[in-house]
């Protein structure tokens, strides 16, 4: 290659066909791709999906790696084949080929393509390489992947391969009958196919494919050349030895295709005597490697069509000599020489195997044949091996019992004197081993006449014998019959051991096949003669399975059936017991007939049929067993055989002609029902229509009974006897006596005739049967039903309607209907049809189209009759049979006004089939408004409906149900109160039969009249309606009809039991109280019910005295066990359920009721009642729970008397309560009622805290605590009130309050030890420390006073350390002094708090007393630093002392003392402590401590200090701080200390500034990392030192410190708040060259993550703000890298992020754009425009396109509308598209355009542009319209359309089918509003076009 050359080569470009104008030059040629698709991937992009594919299959074989350098590396990509010399060039076609070849298995392989496009694009091998190509793809010349490869094959005329020029062209496959004839023509063709699999064995790269198309190509060829000369030999033979050689490693099917070819070859031309040989020996060569059967088939079909065979070399023949069960696989031709040979040589064991396997193998018939003569021949010779050959013989008569007696015969022929001989051989062959139960089944009849002989001849007790004979019976050769039945008296008993199973299989034998009649005979004249005679019993059996199917009388069975009567007549008694009753006179008949001479024989078969049907019919109707011979006859309509079916046929019409009343309607509905329907239709179409003269000839009974002489097996036979007896049927008249109910759907359960549902049941069958068959015979069959049920004709065809299932037999009786009502309606007389109204309005419901259109019909039919004067009413009081009864009528009045209803809302009924209900609603419901005369009329047709829903059938009364179920009018339950109460008298069983899936909501709907319209009639109990009401609720409650209760309960909590009156409620509280504890299973949904109705505080009243029990006169309340009494517990378990009620119910905040509870409470108390049914504790419990509910409701305290809230209960209950939760939710009660009546509580406020300081205090539980303090907090604020009312001064206070403070404080021991400090706590907040704090500390330090003495120094300090303020000791003190004065002057009267119980102080002075109180006062007072407590500490330290010794205060002056020098003492040592302390405190100290103590409470104490001190640093410490900042670091990283460390770091963060420079980037991971791991303790000083560090350090932010609090940021947002103000502070405070970089790198790191939605919102709102604070040159500098991190990031929400997260992003990218001008944001709004319209991008970015688009037109307005021409022809092409639509983009894009006009100023959007999207724009309503989901949408756009249509609708007539077709598909909508204002399009599109319907 020259320089220049390569120069050039290296410079070409690799896209260099992309750069050529597309509208210049051709599409590129590729085997993947198609069209202009091709173009869209360049070299680069194909060399990898080559690469790849080279990579798939070079894992599946090895080999084909070996050409990656050559075909597939990076330098092939640079390789242009037209540059490269001849040699190179050679070189690369020899790879190409055998990389090509190598290809071959993997060919359908989606590798294989990827491969192959490369080697297209690159080497263009399907212009240099096409015959390396065709021989890879050849043998798939039918597949797809042929064809496309042929499309861009460079095929050239004139050359070997053009044929293939018109399957390129259409780009088809080449079949292979096309292949073949162009190798009939072109030879060189046929070579090179010929080659292909040689030179595959070769190169061992031959596959499956290859081989079964070398067979297949070869084969046909072969068969289709007429002549195949010695040139064709010549090349064709070489090629089919290949794979034959010894060298030639071929595979087993590559040998056998060699086989075939060779065999087919052979068969076509004559091979020379060395070319055989040749032949032969490859093919026994190659033996070893297919199986022998395979080898001897070929070889053989070689051999036999050549010459002679020349001698085979001897080590050829050794080969086939090894060749495996080659004894097995020999065939005619090399046997046939050698079987006379084989046969003289029996002694020889070798030859008798041999001729065994000749035996035992798929031998010919003819060699079998010539074998078995041969064995004959020896077998007879006295002289010859006798025993072996008659063993061979033996095989033959085993497997070839006809080629025995062949050979018998031809044998004989030749030598009549062995004649005798070989018979009694043959017979030999069985009797040999003396087994002649085996002989008996022999095939051969000769030798089972021998063996049945010898059988019975030697019959014994031997089971095999006997099932043998048996076996026998089903012989088919008469000879053997003949021979079994012989011996009668043998054979009977045998049969007559299982004579069912002999006569079934009889039965089996002569009636499913043909059996000849000498067999027939000999089995009949067996059975009628000997068996039958012995059985009478089984006579029935036998007429029935055998003689029935023989009886019939007909031309293709004369003979037999002569045979069978002949044996009847002789046979069968004519009277006593062997005379079957059905078979009674027909010998008689058979005689009569024969004796009759007549020359038409047909006539005579036909008239003997004809009596004989007669004369069984008249047997059955005598018979006793009547039904059991009708269900018999039923059952032979049903049979298989045909005969049995036509012979039943005849004699059912003749059965049915005779019968009469309720036996001819069962008759006939049984038999019509077991008519083959299916037949029917089948039939009815095979004989096509006939007119109604040829059907009256064809079931005339002549024609009939001659036809069925004649024809009997024929179909169209059998089909004219059931259309007979169809006619028959609908003749039947209904029974006497009977009112026949047309609509009826099933037999009613409370009627005990059912004969009208009967005949009903058997009119509809015929007239179903009728509306399927041709139309002369349904006419004929409509002619008689009709002429029999005459004037009920109306009703029946609407009972048709109800009960069909079939849509065509519907709308053919409505059809029905409406001619009758038009034939009515020219009739003289002017019917009433209201009858049948209810039954139309059922129809109107009905889901098909037609059959409303019909209803309509006839209602707009009755509507004009209502012009005259009705003279009757159709089917008066029978259009229900005898329900009809109890119907009401409308007058002509009101029928008229009805009916014109429902005719005017036609279209509404038409297109919605549940308007009806919408209808009756509107039309029915009474309003206040309506005038008297509108009200009666709409309840006399309430009336008249309900009338008919009490009267009718199941499904017309539930369709009624629904009609009326939205109907308000007062008459209605009253009017269905029948309806109710039938409803409740069936059984849930017969109700789910009645009404089936329909049955739940049939009974809401009966549940659902009972609303507040009928409050008036259950109160006044109209026609026993409340009785009814009871009666339902307590039935549907007992049998769970859970859907029906539910709407009788919504029903009741909707306002029914509001308004019923009090009596009405009790009764029905008290009722379900009843029912619920009698039932656990009604339980809940009774209580649920009663909870949501007890609103009422007198109803609750006033059950409460009925239910509560009278009280029993009881002791005082004590602690006394319950004891049964005589009190009545029989309302105890509904007063328990009551109780539970009341406890979850919502009550008013009533005092009546709270009352009430109380005294029921109390008389439950009283009545000391005990019971296993009820737990009085639980009503108990109830009945507070519903009081203190009660008493959460009443917000304003009542003016009540003392007495009027009786709590003595309470107290009652609390003292004798046994249950721990029963006194504790008393005392809360207690608590809670004090609000309510707070005197009543203080009367017994008392014994209430006495028993909680002996039974509650000591409870060691939450709950315990729990409800004292809730008992202190509610009831000791009513105490201290009534205290401080009483007493004014502070002093009486406190006397007035020592009673009741002693209670407590008596109590404290009570009380666990380590719940005490927290009781007396709350006691003294709740009672107010300012007055009740120093006596209750008194009283506390009274009652330890005693224990005092006996304790040391430490612990009475100890005892008597309170914590208590100065000013509580003050007034100890001043106690203190009180109480001195009254120790020194006994005369001092002056009252002190500690002067009670001194009478308790035995045998001791009052003196003595008041000084122990003293002490204890004094003792107390040792704490406090006030100097008011100074003061009085000085005057009790001298304090004088009286006269005597009980008066002396020496020991009190002392303790003053005392008190007083350790107040002064702890003021001295605090400021000795800060003086001392102060001047240690040095930052070096706090440095060595650290150092000394890293982790001790020496370091804590030292972090601590340090906050301090860096919080408050002073200037020169900054040195000693800094210093100091490594330990804290040391202490942060080991997470030990990290806890004081942080805080201590936080202060100098933002104090020492740059002395933090060499710590800075570990501060900053280190604070990442602490909040990376989620301590919450530490979150706040973290970020406190990371806003320090931003704030003293900005300008070092880097972008790694960036990015991890940026990241962290997002992974944890959810965390931490104050991180997320850190990073909006980090937006404003780093420095901007930094952080607009570094969003990329944070962009690139999150991705990789798979961030969520969150995760995206955050980080673009950090991205937004940080553009917002950035110069724009920042910006702009890095515009590139943040515009590609926008692509990206629409991209990956696109894939897998949410649509909420793109909102961010085109926020933040709105806010990227604002840092632009108009020259920075045009070529980036281009390359936006690329990124979204470039070829293969997907809607998705089209969708972000809109969405950034509308963004920035929101925020630009007018700016942006320019750029609106880059996209708007886009946007026009989609909008023209005929494709389906994306929604979301189609609406994006109208968006997108509807702002831009919006914000538009008139310099884009002009007249032109508004041109270009006015048509396609318009085009797009339709789709809004059609395809929007909203409703309103839809009614928006035929607001529009009306609109149009009343302003222009002449300029539209143009549009009227398309507006037609919009208006049929809106008025089929779901919604309502939208069907309506269709109707209105409707309208005003037919005042201009007129009427659309037709469209």
């Amino acid at each position: 290659m020259s320089s220049l050359v390569a120069q050039l080569a290296q410079g070409a470009s690799l896209n260099s066909s992309l750069l050529v104008d597309r509208s210049r030059r051709k599409p590129s040629e590729s085997y993947l791709f198609t069209g202009r698709d091709a173009d869209i991937h360049d070299l680069e992009s194909i060399h990898a999906l080559g690469s790849n594919g080279l990579l798939q299959l070079a894992a599946v074989d090895p080999e084909i790696a070996a050409f990656e350098a050559a075909l597939f590396s990076d330098a092939s990509k640079e390789t242009d084949r037209t540059l490269l010399p001849l040699q190179a060039i050679q070189d690369l076609d020899r790879t190409i080929a055998s990389f090509l070849a190598r290809l071959g298995p993997y060919l359908m392989e989606a590798p294989t393509g990827k491969v192959l496009e490369w080697l297209v694009r690159r080497f263009r091998i399907n212009e240099f390489n096409v015959e390396s190509i065709l021989s890879l793809f050849l043998p798939y010349h039918e597949s797809p992947h042929f064809a496309k490869m042929v499309t861009i094959l460079h095929l050239k005329s004139n050359t070997m391969w053009d044929f293939l020029i018109p399957f390129q062209k259409v780009a088809q496959s080449v079949p292979r009958v096309a292949l073949v004839k162009e190798m009939l023509k072109n030879t060189e063709i046929t070579r090179f196919i010929a080659a292909l699999l040689p030179t595959a064995l070769k190169g061992e790269y031959s596959h499956r494919t290859l081989l079964a198309f070398n067979a297949a190509t070869l084969h046909d060829y072969m068969a289709h050349k007429k002549v195949i000369d010695d040139g064709t030999v010549a090349h064709l033979l070489p090629a089919l030895l290949e794979p034959l050689h010894k060298r030639s490693n071929a595979p087993k099917d590559a040998i056998l295709g060699s086989y075939i070819l060779l065999a087919a070859l052979a068969h076509k031309c004559r091979f020379s005597a060395d070319a055989l040989k040749t032949i032969v020996t490859a093919m026994i060569n190659s033996a070893k490697r297919v199986s022998a059967k395979q080898f001897i088939n070929a070889v053989v079909s070689v051999v036999e069509a050549q010459d002679e065979l020349q001698e085979l070399p001897s080590k050829t023949i050794t080969t086939l000599l090894r060749i495996s069960n080659l004894n097995d696989e020999l065939k005619v031709a090399l046997l046939n020489s050698l079987l006379g040979n084989l046969t003289q040589s029996l002694e020889d064991v070798s030859a008798v195997g041999f001729l065994e396997t000749i035996l035992t193998a798929s031998s010919p018939k003819d060699t079998l044949i010539r074998l078995t003569g041969y064995l004959l021949t020896l077998a007879v010779d006295p002289n010859a091996e006798v025993v072996v050959a008659r063993r061979l013989l033996q095989h033959v008569h085993q497997r070839y019992p006809a080629i025995l007696h062949e050979a018998v015969d031809e044998t004989s022929a030749a030598n009549e004197d062995s004649r005798s001989s070989l018979e009694q051989l043959v017979l030999s062959l069985f009797m040999d081993n003396a087994d002649m139960v085996i002989a008996a089944t022999s095939a051969d009849a000769k030798v089972r006449v021998i063996a049945t002989k010898k059988l019975i001849s030697t019959l014994q007790d031997n089971e095999s014998i006997r099932s043998a004979l048996i076996a026998r019976t089903q012989d088919t050769d008469a000879a053997v019959l003949e021979v079994l039945y012989a011996e009668p008296s043998v054979v009977v008993p045998l049969l007559l051991a299982d004579s069912a199973k002999y006569i079934s299989e009889l039965a089996t034998l002569l009636t499913t096949s043909k059996p000849k009649r000498p067999v027939l005979k000999a089995h009949l004249t067996f059975l009628m003669t000997h068996f039958c005679p012995q059985a009478p019993a089984v006579m029935k059996d036998v007429f029935t399975n055998i003689l029935f199917p023989l009886m019939l009388y007909s031309k293709p069975r004369q003979h037999s059936v002569e045979l069978v009567w002949d044996l009847i007549e002789k046979s069968v008694p004519k009277t006593g017991p062997g005379l079957y009753e059905l078979l009674s006179g027909c010998a008689e008949i058979w005689t009569t007939s024969k004796a009759e001479s007549t020359e038409d024989v047909q006539e005579k078969m036909a008239m003997f049929n004809m009596k004989l049907a007669t004369r069984m019919a008249d047997n059955v109707l005598s018979s006793n067993d009547f039904s059991q011979h009708v269900d018999d006859l039923v059952a032979k309509l049903r049979h298989t055989n045909g005969h049995v079916r036509l012979f039943a046929c005849v004699i059912a019409r003749a059965l049915l002609r005779r019968l009469t009343g309720g036996h001819q309607v069962d008759t006939a509905l049984k038999i019509v029902h077991a008519l083959d329907l299916d037949q029917l239709a089948e039939s009815s179409d095979s004989v096509g229509n006939v007119s109604a003269d040829e059907l009256r000839q064809h079931i005339d009974d002549a024609k009939l009974s001659r036809t069925v002489v004649a024809k009997p097996n024929s179909k169209n036979t059998l089909y004219w006897a059931q259309v007979s007896i169809i006619t028959i049927a609908a003749e039947v008249p209904p029974p006497e006596g009977i009112v026949v109910n047309w609509l009826s759907e099933r037999f009613e359960p409370d009627v005990s005739d059912d004969r009208d549902f009967r005949y009903v049941s058997l009119m509809r069958t015929v007239y179903r049967i009728a509306t399927s068959s041709g139309v002369a015979i349904m006419m004929n069959t409509f002619g008689v039903l009709f002429a029999t049920i005459q004037d009920d004709a109306l009703a029946f065809f609407i009972g048709i309607w109800l009960t069909s299932e079939a849509h065509a037999q519907e709308e053919l009786a409505l059809g029905h209907c409406a001619a009758l009502l038009e034939a009515f309606k020219a009739s003289e007389t002017a019917v009433d049809f209201q009858t049948v109204l209810p039954s139309l309005l059922v129809v109107l419901q009905s889901s098909e189209l037609t059959n409303r259109e019909y209803a309509l019909q006839c209602l707009v039919l009755m509507a004009e009759g209502t012009q005259r004067k009705y003279d009757r009413v159709y089917a008066f009081d029978a259009i229900y049979g005898s329900n009809a009864a109890q119907l009401l009528y409308l007058s002509q009045d009101d029928l008229t006004k009805y009916l014109t209803a429902l005719v005017a809302h036609r279209e509404h009924f038409i297109h919605d089939p549940a308007y009806v209900v919408v209808f009756h609603q509107d039309y029915l419901s009474i309003f206040k408004t309506d005038k008297r005369k509108v009200a009666d009329h709409k309840h006399n047709v309430m009336c008249y409906l309900a009338s008919h829903m009490n009267a009718a059938p199941s499904r017309v009364q539930f369709q009624l149900l629904k009609t009326v179920a939205n109907v308000n009018n007062e008459g209605k339950a009253t009017s269905l109160n029948p309806s109710v109460t039938k409803m409740l008298s069936i059984s849930t069983t017969v109700l789910q039969e009645l009404y089936a899936e329909r049955c739940d909501e049939f009974v809401c709907l009966l549940a659902s009249i009972f609303n507040v319209t009928v409050t008036n009639d259950l109160n006044n109990d109209t026609e026993g309606l409340w009785t009814t009401y009871c009666n339902l609720l307590t039935h549907l409650l007992k049998f769970s009809h859970h859907f029906a209760t539910n709407v009788l309960t919504q029903q009741l909590e909707q306002g029914l039991f509001a308004s019923l009156l009090l009596e009405r409620q009790l009764q029905l509280c008290t009722s379900l109280l009843g029912l619920s504890a009698q039932d656990q299973d009604v339980h809940l949904t009774v209580t649920k019910l009663l909870t949501s109705i007890l609103r009422e505080p007198t109803l609750v009243v006033e059950l409460l005295r009925a239910l509560q029990p009278d009280p029993v006169d009881a002791p005082p309340a004590s602690k006394r066990p319950r004891m049964t009494s005589e009190t009545s517990e029989d309302t105890l378990p509904q007063l328990t359920i009551l109780a539970e009620v009341l406890a979850t119910a919502r009550l008013p905040g009533s005092l009546d009721i709270i009352i009430a509870l109380v005294q029921t409470l109390n008389n439950v108390i009283q009545s000391s009642t005990t019971s296993d049914v009820v737990d009085v504790a639980f009503i108990e419990q109830s009945l507070m729970t519903a009081v203190a509910n009660v008493a959460d409701q009443v917000t304003e305290a009542p003016n009540l008397s003392p007495g009027a809230i009786r709590l003595e209960v309470l107290v009652d209950l609390i003292r004798t309560a046994d249950n721990p939760q029963t006194f504790q939710q008393a005392l809360l009660l207690m608590a809670t009622l004090a609000r309510l009546s707070p005197e009543s509580v203080l009367h017994n406020i008392m014994p209430v805290f006495t028993f909680m300081g002996s039974n509650v205090f000591h409870r060691d539980d939450t709950y315990s605590f729990t409800v004292v303090q809730k008992t202190i907090d509610n009831i000791v604020p009513v105490m201290v009130k009534s205290l401080k009312h009483s007493h004014t001064s502070r002093m009486e206070l406190l006397l007035g309050s020592r009673e009741f403070l002693r209670v407590f404080s008596d109590a404290a021991n009570h009380i666990p030890r380590h719940r005490r400090t927290n009781f007396f706590v709350h006691l003294v907040n709740v009672l107010g420390p300012e007055d009740y704090l120093m006596p209750i500390c008194l009283l506390l330090i009274e009652k330890t006073a005693n224990r005092v003495v006996r304790q040391n120094a430490e612990e009475a300090k100890s005892t008597f350390a309170l914590p208590i303020s100065n000013s509580v000791l003050s007034e100890m003190i001043l106690e203190s002094q009180r109480l001195a004065r009254r120790v020194t002057d006994p005369e001092n009267l002056e009252p002190t708090f500690m002067d009670d119980h001194l009478h308790e102080e035995h045998s001791t002075s009052v003196t003595t007393a008041f000084r122990r109180r003293l002490s204890v006062s004094s003792a107390s007072s040792s704490a406090g630093s006030d100097s008011s407590l100074v003061s009085l500490l000085i005057i009790m330290a001298t304090f004088k002392s009286g006269q005597g010794a009980d008066a002396r205060v020496d020991d009190i002056n002392k303790a003053a003392r005392l008190s007083l020098d350790r107040t002064l003492r702890v003021q001295i040592g605090a400021l000795d402590l800060l003086a001392e302390r102060l001047p240690q405190v040095s930052d070096h100290r706090i440095k060595e401590l650290l150092t000394a103590h890293p982790g001790s409470a020496v370091a804590i104490s030292c972090f601590k200090s340090l906050k301090t001190i860096g919080s408050g640093m002073c200037v020169g410490e900054e040195s000693a701080l800094g210093d100091i900042v490594p330990l804290l670091l040391s202490a942060i990283r080991g997470r030990k200390m990290a806890l004081y460390a942080v805080p201590a770091l936080s202060p100098l963060a933002s104090r020492l500034g740059p002395r933090l420079m060499p710590f800075f980037r570990e501060i900053v991971g280190q604070c990442v990392a602490l909040l990376q791991e989620g301590l919450e303790d530490l979150s706040s000083d973290t970020t406190s030192v990371l806003h320090g560090l931003l704030t003293s350090l900005s300008p070092f932010w880097a972008a790694s410190e960036i990015s991890q609090v940026v990241l962290l940021y997002i992974n944890q947002h959810k965390n931490d708040d104050s991180l997320a103000g850190f990073v909006k502070a980090l937006t404003k405070r780093a420095p901007e060259k930094i952080l607009i970089p570094t969003l990329p790198q944070i962009w690139s790191s999150l991705l990789k993550s798979s961030p969520s939605s969150d995760s995206y919102n955050l980080f673009f709102d950090f991205v937004k703000r940080s553009l917002r604070t950035s110069n724009k040159s920042v910006v702009q500098e890095n515009l590139r890298s943040i515009f590609n991190m926008f692509l990206e990031a629409f991209d990956a929400v696109k894939l897998q992020g949410p649509l909420d997260s793109k909102a961010s992003i085109v926020s933040a990218f709105t806010e990227l754009v604002v840092n632009l001008n108009e020259v920075t944001f045009r070529p980036l709004f281009r390359r936006l425009y690329d990124w979204t319209f470039v070829a293969g991008s997907g809607i998705e970015r089209r969708i972000t396109f809109c969405h950034v688009f509308s963004a920035l037109l929101d925020y630009f307005k007018a700016l942006m509308t320019p750029y609106m021409s880059f996209v708007l022809q886009e946007f026009i092409t989609y909008w023209k598209s005929t494709g389906e639509k994306d929604w979301t983009l189609w609406t994006c894009i109208l968006g997108t355009v509807a702002k831009s006009m919006l914000h538009d100023d008139g310099a884009f959007w002009q007249d032109d542009k508004v041109k270009q999207v006015y048509s396609p724009l318009v085009a797009q309503v339709p789709v809004c319209a059609l395809q929007d989901e909203e409703s309103q949408t839809r009614l928006f756009a035929l607001h529009c359309s009306k609109a149009i249509w009343h302003a222009h609708g002449g300029k539209l007539l143009g549009f009227v089918a398309e507006t037609a077709t919009f208006i049929a598909e809106c008025s089929e909508d779901e919604n309502d509003m939208v069907c309506r204002e269709a109707l209105n399009l409707k309208t005003a599109v037919e005042s201009v076009a007129g009427s659309v319907n037709g469209l």
